[in-house]
């Protein structure tokens, strides 16, 4: 299953075609649906289950650099308090049920900003693949789907 999702996660199509492709919010994030999930959808506070992979420059570029699936270990955090860059709390609290895989390109101001963090340059944009596996709403068991 784990090889099946990095195959996935690894061959959406690259960002390319009309601008109309990606919904764009009032903070410049970026950010289109590969697959629309059918889960519930998280709150601020929930701790969260995702795989992903980044990249600089592109989506599927040479320049990737972090994979939770390669690791073979999706990320756990705290949604929507600052555990992770801005983008990313924005990216997932923005209409993403359980089960959406995403492409999400993170403007440097909502990631690293003037600093960058190696081995991400400063006022790098971030292209990601996110996908929202579970929420486990303030330390209550971890929902996937609406039953």
């Amino acid at each position: 299953m784990l090889k099946n999702l990095i195959h996935k996660l690894s061959n959406l199509k690259k960002e390319g075609g009309s601008k109309d492709t990606f919904i764009v919010t009032d903070s410049g994030l970026k950010y289109r649906d590969i697959t629309v999930g059918k889960g519930y959808k998280p709150k601020s506070g929930d701790n969260v289950i995702v795989n992903y992979i980044g990249w600089l420059k592109n989506f599927n570029s040479s320049n990737k650099f972090d994979s939770s699936c390669e690791r073979e270990t999706p990320l756990l955090f705290k949604v929507g308090e600052g555990q992770v860059i801005d983008g990313w709390d924005e990216a997932i609290l923005t209409d993403m049920p359980v089960g959406t895989v995403r492409q999400v390109i993170i403007p440097s101001k909502l990631g690293y900003g003037k600093s960058g963090s190696d081995p991400i340059p400063p006022n790098s944009t971030l292209y990601f693949n996110i996908e929202l596996l579970a929420i486990c709403p303030k330390g209550n068991l971890c929902k996937k789907n609406k039953n």
